[in-house]
């Protein structure tokens, strides 16, 4: 298995031309998931962290050539990784959309391994570069894609519970709560600054 390190991810978004919130983002979702796969390990799970790295840096990989041309986010990062022979990753990031909760959503697998369940839900508490609970998440989602938009609001809807009882799965293995995130992701926030994964 192939894996880049954490600087050849960082050039890999750079080459994509991710803007500074959307680099943010990337580097909170990894340090997010980097907390819970150490903690998961520590409590006698198998995740590669290796593989949890990559992919939650890259998990955005196609955010900005998305934006406005149409392509689906998630299943271009896809197309991009496979190029590049990173097929583990490039599967782990087809799986943070959203409804790739949902057995048979656009995913179509479901989230079947820690490394995929790990970044999917650290994405979900990112907002931009804030870390917050997955209720306001929900509230920033429904606002931001939902208004005036139905469909769009149904189908966010229908992920929230089922991204809480992932929420309960991951917590059940470990000796921390949702909301302690924040803090010990924060209290290492000097060690690994915005500066230092851009350099």
């Amino acid at each position: 298995m192939r894996i880049p390190s954490t600087h050849e991810c960082m050039e890999m978004l750079k080459e994509a031309k991710l803007q500074d919130n959307m680099m943010a983002h990337s580097i909170i979702v990894n340090r997010i998931s980097m907390l819970l796969a150490k903690k998961l390990i520590e409590k006698g799970e198998k995740i590669n962290l290796e593989l949890v790295n990559a992919a939650s840096l890259l998990h955005d990989l196609d955010k900005q050539a998305t934006l406005y041309d149409g392509q689906n986010h998630g299943y271009h990062s896809y197309r991009i990784l496979m190029e590049k022979g990173y097929p583990e990753i490039a599967t782990i990031v087809k799986k943070h959309v959203l409804t790739a909760v949902l057995k048979n959503g656009d995913a179509k697998e479901g989230l079947e391994n820690w490394e995929e369940k790990i970044v999917f839900y650290a994405d979900k508490r990112a907002n931009n570069d804030e870390i917050v609970s997955i209720e306001e998440r929900y509230e920033y989602m429904l606002k931001r894609y939902g208004t005036n938009r139905p469909a769009a609001y149904n189908t966010i809807l229908s992920t929230k519970e089922p991204v809480l009882k992932l929420e309960r799965e991951i917590f059940s293995k470990l000796d921390i709560k949702p909301e302690d995130v924040k803090n010990l992701v924060y209290a290492n926030e000097s060690k690994h600054s915005f500066k230092t994964f851009v350099k």
